[in-house]
């Protein structure tokens, strides 16, 4: 009878899958942490991302390797940030019903987030120019939890099943970084020059998600309800590693210069520890009881076709202290495949396509920096926006069971792309051998699942938003030598 009551909970767990946080539900799109590719630096975040056509700090390496010939000394350069993150997940409906929620979460990290070396050789008469970069690409902790004391809209048509309470929690940590090698030349003095570089992709992520149930379902053999609690934990410890190659051109003429970034297309292989264990308790006025549990473990790796990456920047100089650029940058995810193991149960088994109808990425960088000349430095003010878009899209007509022990049977539709967008400012101070950049960055998107429960008699709408907002704080430091 243990046996049986387990199956109930279990499949009770599916039924109420509609409490899962948005943020999980939009993850399952990709297999990856969100990684903008977008290179390190104070600078560039001030100028909203558009350096490709300017690449002329510690940070070209990545951005665009044509630009390490701007700098003809040795040089290094280094990024603290600190960033707030602000998760909001509400489940809002015209209808009145008990379930809905509205649960924020607020986490502050504060890291070393890039470096760079930079020095220039000469090599037969040819002058060459070198670089070493690490930086974090993506970097991240969101914690979500909430309780549902009202389930009176979830109805067991049997009669046999009453759920009373239900408590989740979910942690998303992690990130990926990213080590750049580059080298740079002129191919005609002060007109044209040409780099290229290797990036390699490193990191981890962990997800944890706790889900608690209290029920009480009619016990065949107790001849009456029993109470009990039914704790769910996931966990799952994800490795990233990925390669590709980088190529840059920057060309210069009297008030403009023009640049051009490619990078090659790639896979990230993802490692995968995931362990799902589920207790079932009897619960008394004093204690619980452990009736049954079980768990089990799947060591399986996935893997995600990254695109072509191709990036053009233009920079206008209209007078010696004031600057315009613009970015435009082309990833072709409507081509890429992830890839997963035909049996999760056997690493060693094949790898098996599937499409995840992800969408081109079009992103626009604007950016500009004017320098004042002072009697202590030269004081730059700069400013910059950018589309931020995601592959992948806001789901519609989604259809959620609820009031259903047979389980949950979503369906959906893609709906439009995601995009977020983000705005900087930057200031600092510059002296010949030292410069300190200070920038401030703030980041909105939200995403949404927008559809309706079945349910046995009513079809009530919902819409789940997911509202990310971050707030990133940095400093950069390049020594000049």
């Amino acid at each position: 009878m243990r046996r049986t009551s387990l199956g109930v909970v279990v499949v009770l767990w599916t039924g109420i899958s509609v409490w899962t946080p948005p943020e999980a539900r939009a993850q399952t799109q990709s297999p990856l942490p969100e990684i903008t590719f977008l290179g390190g630096g104070s600078k560039a975040a001030a100028m909203g991302g558009a350096f490709v056509g300017l690449a002329d700090d510690a940070s070209a390496g990545y951005w665009n390797p044509a630009g390490l010939t701007q700098n003809d000394r040795v040089t290094m350069g280094l990024q603290f940030r600190y960033q707030r993150q602000r998760l909001q997940n509400k489940l809002d409906s015209p209808e009145p019903l008990s379930l809905l929620y509205n649960s924020f979460s607020r986490e502050n990290i504060f890291n070393f987030n890039f470096a760079a070396f930079n020095s220039p050789v000469t090599v037969k008469g040819q002058r060459f120019y070198l670089s070493a970069s690490w930086f974090r690409a993506q970097d991240a902790s969101f914690q979500a939890s909430y309780v549902l004391d009202d389930l009176s809209d979830f109805v067991d048509p049997t009669g046999f099943v009453v759920l009373d309470q239900i408590e989740q929690f979910g942690l998303t940590e992690g990130g990926v970084k990213v080590v750049s090698l580059a080298a740079a030349t002129q191919l005609k003095e002060d007109k044209i020059s040409a780099g290229f570089g290797v990036n390699i992709y490193v990191g981890s992520a962990y997800d944890s998600a706790r889900t608690a149930v209290d029920l009480s379902n009619f016990d065949v053999q107790a001849g009456d309800f029993v109470d009990r609690r039914s704790v769910t934990d996931n966990t799952n410890r994800r490795k990233f590693v990925g390669l590709n190659f980088g190529f840059g051109a920057l060309y210069e003429i009297d008030r403009y210069s023009f640049g051009l970034a490619v990078k090659t297309p790639f896979e990230v292989k993802s490692e995968n520890d995931r362990r799902d264990a589920t207790r079932v308790y009897e619960r008394t006025p004093d204690t619980l009881l452990l009736e049954s549990e079980s768990s089990n473990l799947f060591i399986t790796d996935t893997k995600v076709e990254i695109p072509l990456e191709v990036a053009l920047g233009m920079v206008f100089r209209p007078q010696g202290n004031l600057t315009f650029a613009i970015d435009y940058e082309y990833k072709a995810f409507g081509n890429s495949k992830t890839f997963t193991q035909e049996d999760v149960l056997d690493p060693r088994s094949d790898f098996v396509p599937f499409d995840p109808e992800w969408k081109d990425i079009h992103q626009v960088r604007l950016g500009m920096e004017y320098q004042i000349s002072t009697g202590w430095g030269t004081l730059p003010l700069r400013a910059g926006f950018r589309t931020e878009p995601l592959p992948y899209r806001h789901l519609v007509n989604v259809q959620d069971a609820i009031g259903d022990v047979t389980g949950s049977n979503e369906s959906y539709e893609r709906g439009d792309q995601i995009f977020g967008e983000v705005y900087s400012l930057g200031t600092g101070l510059q002296w010949s051998q030292v410069r300190l950049d200070l920038t401030y960055e703030y980041h909105t998107a939200t995403r949404y699942r927008d559809g309706y429960f079945v349910d046995n008699l009513l079809k009530p709408n919902f819409i789940a938003l997911q509202n990310n907002r971050s707030q990133r704080l940095s400093l950069g430091f390049t020594g000049f030598f």
